[in-house]
């Protein structure tokens, strides 16, 4: 029986470039992850899935922050890290959101985005 800790990422990003580099770093670090492009599907798929880490884009079409604090954060007790590129003007949904960190596109360094993740999940 395999003893390894389950750690999924759930990724919710429509720049799927971005996606796939997180994805395949991620997994080289031994995450499992999960790519979803329909911000409006990231509460119900967080919920079937149970990640450690949800890496979401504020920019989608259909991202709510009021979802994302109160179910993800505060009801299923997930951590949220937003991707947002280095110009972005949705950096106020920082403090609505009230979310756990940042990471800035593009993630080039992954261990940093790893290191961000395991943070949380000894938070």
């Amino acid at each position: 029986m395999d003893k390894r800790v389950q750690k999924t990422v759930l990724i919710c990003d429509n720049d799927a470039d971005h996606s796939f580099t997180l994805e395949g770093g991620l997994r080289n670090r031994d995450f499992d992850v999960v790519i979803i492009t329909d911000a409006t599907e990231l509460v119900r798929s967080a919920q079937s899935l149970r990640p450690v880490a949800v890496l979401v884009n504020p920019e989608m079409k259909g991202f709510n922050e009021y979802d994302v604090c109160k179910h993800l954060m505060t009801d299923l007790n997930i951590p949220v890290l937003l991707l947002l590129s280095a110009n972005s003007t949705h950096r106020a949904t920082i403090g609505d959101c009230r979310a756990d960190d940042v990471v800035t596109k593009p993630a080039n360094e992954i261990d940093d985005v790893a290191n961000l993740v395991n943070k949380q999940m000894s938070l």
